[in-house]
């Protein structure tokens, strides 16, 4: 059942389900969230560093949509072909709905918060 906050468009604080349902991929498990901080990490220095990790997480999402499934993930039946192509052009609309800036700005945050935290914990060592 979604979860839509007072505000009719947002869906579980997020902007819209499909940014929702990303950033929730995107911190699912290690791995992923390791890729996305080490993202963030890298741009640490960029000037427009927002920008920059929007369009390195929408890039890292994309390149995940390609990854093959464990049993490569394609249909067997004679409309194979055809139900691929379907499942793409799904995927494709569903991502072109998230709102990368915003997946962005949570990633950032995270960062800056754990830099925050890792300071202070040096700080109470010295």
């Amino acid at each position: 059942m979604p979860k839509f906050s007072s505000d009719s468009d947002r869906y579980n604080g997020w902007q819209n389900y499909a940014t929702w349902g990303c950033s929730l991929i995107l911190g699912n498990d290690l791995a992923t969230d390791e890729m996305v901080g080490k993202i963030v990490a890298e741009t640490r220095d960029e000037k427009y560093r927002h920008v920059v990790v929007a369009d390195r997480l929408k890039d890292l999402v994309d390149e995940m949509s390609r990854w093959p499934t464990a049993d490569d993930g394609r249909w067997s039946n004679p409309l194979g072909r055809e139900m691929n192509h379907m499942a793409e052009q799904m995927i494709s609309a569903g991502l072109a709905e998230v709102d990368w800036d915003e997946i962005a700005s949570h990633a950032i945050a995270a960062d800056d918060e754990r830099l925050a935290h890792e300071a202070g914990a040096r700080l109470a060592r010295a």
